[in-house]
């Protein structure tokens, strides 16, 4: 059975032609394709810096990560001994302070040098972050990321390490010197194709 649209019907052919008209339209955008876009995150390196010729003021404006949690504990203790109702009497009172930068926290630069970068993840705060490996001022180097920037320490002893933030010595754990920098890069890869189609000659001929 064939159906056929009335010719007197002009608004159903116009409603059959807008309708070819999306679907051409459809088929050509789904065909279409754009630039390739990739978005990766990177340990931050001295290299990087250099390959892209940053500036100490350009590097305030790079975001940077945390890759790993830092846990730094601070433990203040006080006490007091006295003879109460005839008794020898002591008391001790311990507080713990700690200090939690999850993985993944963001952070900002505030100031920077040769081997090292301050960075803030709250306003008031920083820590220090280097790729030096000298002594014992930072944890022992795992192979292939010598040159990452991982957090700083005055010493790790023991595998605990003594973190200075805002003039109070914390101490880290050893599971936070495993915290290094991130950053992410962002690529685009653009392709322009062009085609001329050579139809030939031929020999004239009279």
């Amino acid at each position: 059975m064939v159906l056929r649209t009335p010719n007197n019907s002009k608004k159903t052919r116009a409603v059959l032609v807008a309708l070819c008209l999306v679907l051409c339209l459809g088929t050509l955008a789904a065909c279409a394709t754009g630039p390739d876009r990739v978005q990766e995150r990177f340990a931050w390196t001295d290299g990087w810096a250099g390959r892209y010729g940053l500036t100490p003021e350009q590097l305030r404006d790079v975001q940077f990560w945390v890759s790993d949690d830092i846990l730094l504990r601070r433990i203040a203790t006080a006490g007091r001994r006295d003879v109460l109702r005839g008794r020898l009497y002591e008391q001790n009172d311990k507080a713990v302070d700690e200090i939690f930068v999850k993985a993944g926290t963001p952070g900002i630069v505030v100031g920077s040098g040769h081997d090292w970068i301050a960075v803030s993840f709250e306003p008031g705060s920083f820590l220090y972050f280097t790729a030096r490996r000298d002594g014992m001022l930072l944890a022992p180097t795992r192979s292939g990321d010598t040159d990452f920037f991982r957090l700083w320490a005055q010493d790790w002893r023991g595998g605990a390490g003594i973190v200075p933030v805002n003039g109070v010595l914390y101490e880290a754990t050893p599971a936070s010197s495993n915290a290094y920098l991130e950053f992410e890069r962002e690529s685009i890869a653009r392709t322009s194709n062009t085609r001329h189609v050579l139809q030939g000659r031929q020999v004239y001929r009279r």
